[in-house]
């Protein structure tokens, strides 16, 4: 097995649950920049039909996202996240 970058032999064998990095510390990019840039993956059909919606309604995706985040945030008594300016 290979080593990932900063995590232990420990670690990736699950030995020691313990020593499992944190969220914090898995984080990528420079911690003085407000955000974060995230990849995920969907359906070219969805994908379609979201940047349809955006466009309809004059908006990005990125603002789409956005909404639909925070309404499953509230949906689950969680504060909304803060907007990318």
């Amino acid at each position: 097995m290979t080593k990932a970058k900063g995590l232990s032999a420990e670690t990736m064998s699950g030995a020691a649950d313990t020593d499992r990095p944190t969220l914090a510390a898995k984080t990528r990019g420079k911690p003085e920049k407000r955000n974060a840039s995230m990849t995920f993956f969907i359906p070219r059909p969805t994908h379609e039909r979201m940047r349809a919606i955006a466009l309809g309604r004059n908006t990005s995706l990125q603002q789409l996202v956005a909404e639909a985040v925070d309404e499953w945030l509230a949906k689950r008594g969680e504060p909304p996240f803060e907007p990318t300016t």
